[in-house]
């Protein structure tokens, strides 16, 4: 337990200074609202505009009166330039006027204004002199109804009859009926956000249209920090991937299916276990302290570090807070990356913003839809180890090699294990199929004002290893939208709710497939019991003997309540709370002890961990039009603090082993560990925004952080930043000269953002729980006091291109970046003599990441029936330590070198195996060849870590019903080795080894790079040096088929006959197979001695009513 000294440092952030941002924010919102009743009040306008796109005007209208407005590609092309002037004009005069002139008509759905074409019924003249015969003419009733790949009705979607005036609008359930005067009729749907379908009409039938969503990306809504924009007009590096996407991958993690999707961001997974970690870096390491990125979900602040540290679970690695969410219930992920993006976040932004928004309900009748899938997973790779004849053949010549005898303890050689019997551990212990299911269920719907949608699910996962137990997660989620029918009040309501249980046994069992040899003794005796061999060997299913429980709590809820109380001005404040319980349970049973063991006790541990935050961020939002322009401004704070407390005991002697769960059962028990830390953050932020002619946007973002963890006078710092766009193809001469250019944009961006990565309380005087002193407690100091511990300051400048050809068939993003971290916070040795080790400090060091992503998109093939798109991204980043003043005096002059990375290892260079003594040799800093070289000369070579590129290749097809996903992920960079992390001993020990050591040097003149067999103690040197060299890492390039999805849609005419929206079956496959030169490890987790990521065959439907 940490004690604080009081009287030092900030006990909290001053209440004065908070009181005094929300009476500035009121300040601000008031002198807001008097500027815009200044203007008039009502909902009249001004506007004086010459040969202006309707789009503009729409643009303009919303900044003035705060409408949104919904108009369609297709309507907007075809709609004739509008020139006006008017002066205090009503807003519905206006646009009845300039509608009706180009045919359109508006209408409100959900308090928005939709524009369509006007369904005008054509008029039947009678030409001169010609009898009417008009009741010659056919009178065809068509009619059906207009719904999305996914089954959901389109209420607003237009239909036409090709070639005439005649068509209609569908109504909240996407039916529609038009009436025809000729046989043959040709049906043109258009509706904003999806693809243009013409459709031969069918009078005999009630016809099902199905619109396929648009594949211009530019046009796509992306999530900001407190707002929205689109790709087209946004000028941040912002990368999202839609909802639909992440469901095709059979994961129960979100983050596993980004992985190769987001250009920059690399995605780890830790190991196959369910609920293992899972790390994320967006852009190389910015930071000594912590390079998390920032999660928000709907507008929560969510954990992004790792789950408690002293978690019972080690085989977890810490785990993830994101496994306690459901990806099924998300709308969109979107990755927030350079300095205008993130910097409206401050110092929380640093490394990056995931910002996460789940699914809401739409307008129109109750729809409920369920989707299920099950399938089974198994490891991915596995290690190829020696044989029972390869490994007794080693065990044999090892003795020979070193002319020693035959010992007692080995019981492989002196006739004490049966030799005639082998175990492939491998197979033993990693090789059953682990089970997954998944069942999703949700109701969704509303009307014009208010709209809903909640939903359930549940997941169960079991493990590969033996020994049963699974993880499994139940979860709610809802979300409600409402406003007033004047669109002056809104409020919007979203929880989640997720319960995890977990009692798969907390080990990885990869590590006995190196510590048992394949002649080890048959685990269990006849009887079922543990196989102890006197001693002889360790027991694999030993550690299967524990009992493990953990239980999970996560709770998030999100409120926003807006008021409108003017035109253009909007004010409204978000309420978010978190929290996630994690309860663990590990029991001991007499079972786990060898006979052999003098004094068995069984025994428990119990661990509670808590995570706690709660914010709130007032905001205030002003939209006005200003030239050929619109202006948009936000003010707003931020108050958010976070809780975090930990408990964990030990119990020891219980009499019935029923009881391991009660602690209170136990013969005695204490306190391992206590902790309550409190963490809390303010801020004041704002953002001006100006884009002028949708040409060119200049957007301006400040944010004034202040943190807890740092000393008096240094909790507050601002951060900026500028970003800027022009889009050229508006230019008139560009699309005079350049036709095949549809779309061309230069973007750019400089700012600041901070880091306070690190634990709360360093700056204080920190105490800890000594020994007793004359029967009273006693305490022991641990860190010393440090009032200068202050923000990082990361600078960030990119520049990037966005172009688009034939008509947006191909484009291509290039974004250039430089990211500079300075003041980095990190332990600092001390003198022994001061009686601490180290003392957390801002160091004078600086790291740059510099680097270039590569974005290319194609629709290679769209007919009526088939479309075929491709999306290929790849980054390449190179990370630098390139300042450090007097690095050589410091105690970080053995670990970094200036203009080197700081995840660089000095390492000896590998010579080779001598081909005379088969001994390994090495390079020493003189070039000369030698087998001992020497530790503060000789470790010459620089090995970086990092990622050298890192991408992925997306192909998606559509047929008919049929559509097909391909997704490939790919890196490259430098890893520890099988040799590296495996060879702990020389091959020839009671241990098992790789078919590598197959190539081991037995003759003079033998040319390998696996040294002899040996069992001897002397060679252990030998081995440590080799594994300390470039002997033990290689290029760890590898190329995956990340997910593979496959699904038939049933034909629209079956659906109706059955009387349901969508039916829709699948198959789905996660991590199928890698391509890589990296042996014997997998090469994402660069782990041997963990279970690698597991594959995974699913299959499932999804049923729409």
């Amino acid at each position: 337990m940490n004690c604080i000294v009081p009287g030092k440092g900030m006990r909290n952030l001053s209440l004065i200074k908070t009181l005094m941002i929300m009476k500035l924010i009121m300040v601000l919102m008031l002198v807001g609202a008097l500027h815009v009743s200044a203007t008039g009040f009502g909902q009249r306008v001004t506007m004086k505009v010459k040969n202006a796109p309707l789009t503009q005007v729409c643009k303009l209208l919303t900044a003035q009166t705060g409408q949104e407005f919904l108009l369609s590609p297709a309507v907007a092309e075809h709609a004739a330039p509008v020139t006006i002037d008017v002066k205090n004009r009503l807003v519905e005069e206006l646009l009845g006027q300039l509608l009706k002139d180009r045919g359109l008509r508006y209408e409100i759905r959900n308090n928005i204004i939709i524009i369509t074409k006007a369904p005008v019924t054509a008029t039947l003249v009678t030409p001169p002199n010609v009898a009417d015969t008009g009741s010659l003419r056919p009178h065809v009733l068509i009619r059906g109804r207009v719904i999305d790949i996914n089954g959901t009705l389109l209420p607003g979607a237009t239909v036409m009859i090709k070639g005439t005036r005649r068509g209609a609008q569908t109504d909240a359930n996407g039916y529609f009926e038009i009436s025809s005067d000729q046989e043959d009729n040709t049906m043109v749907i258009t509706y904003t956000g999806y693809n243009v379908m013409t459709a031969k009409a069918n009078p005999r039938v009630a016809m099902t249209i199905v619109l396929s969503p648009a594949t211009n990306d530019l046009d796509q809504v992306q999530v900001i920090g407190y707002g929205k924009t689109t790709k087209r007009f946004n000028t941040g590096d912002v990368t999202t991937i839609k909802g639909e996407d992440i469901r095709k991958n059979p994961v129960s993690n979100v983050l596993v299916a980004l992985q190769g999707r987001v250009p920059g961001m690399v995605i780890t997974q830790d190991a196959g276990l369910p609920g293992a970690s899972i790390r994320v870096n967006i852009r190389g390491i910015n930071s000594f302290a912590g390079n998390d990125p920032l999660y928000i979900i709907d507008g929560v602040p969510y954990p992004s570090r790792q789950l408690n540290p002293t978690m019972l679970n080690q085989a977890l690695s810490g785990g993830n807070f994101l496994s306690y969410f459901n990806p099924a219930d998300i709308e969109s992920v979107d990755v927030l990356k350079d300095a205008d993006a993130t910097a409206i976040y401050g110092s929380r932004g640093a490394n990056g913003v995931i910002l996460i928004t789940t699914r809401k309900g739409k307008p129109g009748n109750a729809r409920i839809d369920v989707n299920v899938y099950s399938g089974f997973s198994k490891p991915s790779t596995a290690p190829r180890m020696l044989n029972l004849e390869q490994y007794m053949q080693m065990r044999h010549e090892a003795k020979a090699n070193d002319k020693m005898p035959i010992l007692p303890n080995d019981y492989d050689l002196n006739g004490t294990w049966d030799t005639t019997r082998y175990t492939d551990w491998s197979k033993q212990l990693l090789d059953r199929k682990a089970h997954t299911s998944d069942a999703q269920i949700s109701i969704a719907g509303g009307a014009n004002s208010t709209t809903y949608r909640i939903s359930s699910g549940y997941h169960r996962e079991t493990s590969v290893q033996p020994g049963g137990g699974a993880d499994q997660r139940a979860n709610l989620h809802f979300n409600t939208n409402t406003e007033t029918a004047n669109r002056k009040v809104g409020v919007q309501l979203s929880g989640d709710y997720v319960y995890s249980f977990n009692n798969i046994h907390a080990t990885d069992l990869a590590a006995y497939l190196f510590n048992n040899p394949p002649v080890s003794p048959d685990p269990f005796n006849a009887d079922g019991t543990l196989n102890w061999a006197n001693g002889q060997w360790s027991n694999p299913y030993q550690d299967l003997q524990k009992r493990y429980k953990k239980r999970a709590n996560n709770l998030i809820g999100n409120a926003v309540i807006s008021y409108r109380p003017l035109k253009g001005l909007e004010l409204k404040t978000s309420l978010g709370y978190n929290t996630s319980t994690i309860n663990e349970f590990l029991g001991t049973p007499l079972s786990f002890f060898s006979p052999l063991d003098l004094n068995p006790k069984n025994s428990s541990s119990y661990t509670t961990f808590n995570n706690s935050t709660w914010s709130i961020e007032p905001q205030a939002l002003y939209t006005i039009t200003l030239g050929k322009g619109v202006l948009s401004s936000l003010v707003g704070a931020t108050f958010q603090s976070t809780k975090t407390n930990s408990l964990a005991i030990d119990a020891f002697g219980f009499s019935n082993e029923a009881l391991l769960e009660n602690p209170g059962a136990a013969d005695s028990s204490y306190v391992d560990s206590y902790s309550q830390t409190l963490y809390n953050y303010n801020a004041l932020f704002g953002r001006l925004n100006y884009a002028w002619n949708n040409k060119y946007i200049l957007n301006l973002t400040g944010r004034y952080d202040g943190s807890s963890r740092f000393g008096p006078g240094k909790q507050f710092h601002f951060f900026g930043a500028v970003g800027a766009t022009w889009i050229f193809t508006e230019e008139a001469f560009i699309k005079n000269n350049l036709p095949f250019l549809s779309f061309g944009k230069l973007r750019g961006s400089f700012g600041t953002t901070g880091n306070d990565q690190i634990r709360d309380y360093l700056f204080y005087d920190l105490y800890s729980f000594g020994n007793a002193y004359q029967g009273n407690q006693g305490l022991v100091p641990t860190s010393l006091y440090n009032p200068d511990l202050h923000w990082e300051l990361n600078k960030k400048l990119e520049a990037g291109i966005e172009l688009g050809f034939l008509k947006d068939r191909i484009s291509l993003e290039v974004n250039l970046y430089r990211n500079r971290s300075s003041d980095q916070l990190l332990p600092y040795d001390l003198s022994q003599v001061t009686g601490f080790g180290s003392i957390t400090r801002n160091s004078p060091a600086t790291i740059q990441n510099k680097g270039i992503e590569a974005v290319l998109r194609t629709v290679n093939i769209k007919t009526k029936d088939f479309t075929w798109s491709t999306s290929f991204n790849i980054s390449a980043n190179r990370n630098q330590l390139i300042a450090y003043p007097d690095l050589d005096k410091s105690s970080d002059k053995n670990g970094f070198v200036i203009g080197k990375s700081v995840s660089m290892y000095k390492l000896y260079k590998y010579a080779g195996v001598d081909p005379q003594t088969g001994v390994y040799t090495f390079y020493d800093s003189k070039g000369n060849i030698t087998s001992t070289p020497n530790a503060l000369t000789d470790m010459t070579e620089l090995v970086d870590i990092t990622p050298k590129y890192s991408g992925g290749l997306l192909n998606s097809l559509y047929y008919k019903g049929f559509s097909l996903d391909v997704n490939f992920s790919f890196i490259s960079r430098m890893g520890q080795n099988a040799f590296g992390q495996q060879m702990v001993f020389p091959p020839g020990f009671r241990y098992n080894a790789t078919v590598e050591a197959l190539r081991r040097w037995q003759k003079p003149g033998d040319i390998t790079d696996v040294r002899s067999y040996t069992q001897s103690p002397l060679q252990f040197y030998s081995q440590i040096l080799a594994r300390t060299s470039t002997r033990a890492v290689s290029k760890a390039t590898y190329a995956r088929l990340q997910n593979l999805s496959f699904g038939y849609q049933l034909p629209h005419q079956v659906l109706s006959r059955l009387r349901v929206a969508n039916i829709r079956v699948y198959v789905q496959g996660q991590n199928l197979f890698t391509i890589s030169s990296y042996k014997n490890t997998d090469p994402e987790s660069l782990s041997s001695t963990r279970m690698p990521p597991l594959r995974y065959y699913t299959a499932g439907f999804q049923i729409t009513l």
